[in-house]
């Protein structure tokens, strides 16, 4: 006897993919955050930092297009996931080009508007898009490119010397220490239409002058556009070669940070590494902390638990933009982020490292510190 199998076909039709949204995509050697806008099978979108446009058509969960930017044009073929935040896909000439759905910051950061009120407001839109433009990212530079001023450079420039000139001009001021409140507010400004600032590199002495010219807004409200010039390339190569002598003279690749040689390294490694501490992988955050006076038992527990507890005290203090903590790999004295009648976050060196630290008044240091230096034994919170 044998069993009768009868295959009938599906009644269930795949559904249709939706690919509105803010993507963070990657090909090799770059990428771009991709805007898409969905209307039935079509699909519409851009990404600013490149002048990029891209169309095509949904198919279940292919998107199959077309892409022009500034530096040429081409076809893309996308496949979206089943959990449908992320998408694999190729261009026409079969390279790859993948991407996820981003986060409400990323997509505000690359898509909000721009304030260019005053010299403080452009120069912190400029540096908040600078900091997320990872090795190969300047894309999230292009996005700012209205808050910048080109007219010091005579030849045509393309989005990508643009860009260019505007990651030049972030990587000199990503070598300063400053406040962004140091600058002049507009209130303070009058009817001047250009402004200037020095600020000061943490360790060496040296400084660097940034200017700033106003223009009436294009938008007919009267008021004024704040924008950084930008100076010929020239000239901002060898300040930067100058400001990257107490470096060694060569500029800090994307994840030199973790190796904990400053103030600045310690705490934005802290921060940075939170987000991987509650997806399970907490080795780079622990190493940021002393955590010497809690038993090696439960060290990996109570270090994840006394350091979720200094990144909601620092949530609610705000956190500061990279550029605010001091950037010398040379210092040892104690660097103070924050005091309160109750605690204070510090930045201490140690022997191999720097470490953020949360220290209550009265009491001796607790275990939890924030490395921030030298890596060692020891780490300790805050310098």
């Amino acid at each position: 006897m044998l069993i009768a199998v009868t295959i009938l076909p599906s009644a269930v039709v795949a559904e249709q993919a939706d690919w509105s949204g803010v993507w963070d995509t990657q090909w090799r050697g770059g990428g771009a955050v991709l805007q898409l806008r969905q209307d039935g099978d079509r699909v519409a979108g851009s990404y600013p930092g490149f002048e990029g446009v891209v169309e095509g058509r949904v198919d279940g969960q292919q998107l199959s297009g077309s892409w022009v930017d500034a530096a040429g044009e081409g076809v893309f073929t996308f496949v979206m996931s089943p959990d449908r935040q992320s998408f694999m896909g190729r261009f026409g000439t079969g390279e790859w080009w993948t991407g996820m759905r981003t986060d409400t910051e990323l997509a505000d950061t690359l898509f909000g508007a721009l304030d260019q009120s005053s010299p403080e407001r452009t120069l912190e839109s400029f540096l908040r898009a600078g900091n997320k433009s990872g090795q190969g990212r300047s894309d999230r530079l292009g996005v700012v490119i209205p808050l910048l001023d080109f007219s010091a450079h005579d030849e045509p420039l393309t989005a990508y010397d643009r860009i260019d000139l505007a990651r030049l001009l972030f990587q000199i001021v990503d070598r300063l220490t400053f406040r962004i409140w140091e600058l002049r507010r507009h209130a303070d400004l009058g009817a001047d239409t250009e402004y200037t600032v020095e600020l000061a590199q943490a360790g060496s002495g040296l400084s660097y002058t940034l200017t700033f010219r106003a223009d009436q807004r294009s938008d007919d409200s009267g008021e004024q556009a704040w924008r950084l010039v930008v100076p010929l390339e020239d000239q901002m190569r060898e300040s930067l070669q100058e400001l990257l002598e107490i470096h060694g003279g060569v500029e800090p690749h994307s994840r030199e940070h973790h190796e904990l040689r400053s103030p600045r390294d310690a705490l934005r490694t802290f921060i940075e590494q939170w987000d991987n501490v509650r997806m399970g992988n907490s080795g780079l955050f622990l190493e940021t902390m002393d955590l010497s006076q809690i038993p090696a038992a439960v060290r990996e527990e109570e270090g994840a638990l006394l350091g979720e507890y200094l990144i909601e005290v620092l949530y609610r203090i705000g956190l500061p933009l990279r550029q605010e903590i001091p950037d010398d790999p040379n210092r040892r004295a104690p660097y103070t982020h924050f005091v309160h009648p109750v605690g204070v976050v510090e930045l201490h060196a140690f022997e191999q490292s720097l470490a953020v630290q949360q220290r209550d008044h009265g009491q001796r240091p607790p275990a939890v510190h924030v490395a921030g230096g030298h890596a060692a034994g020891r780490r300790q919170c805050a310098q």
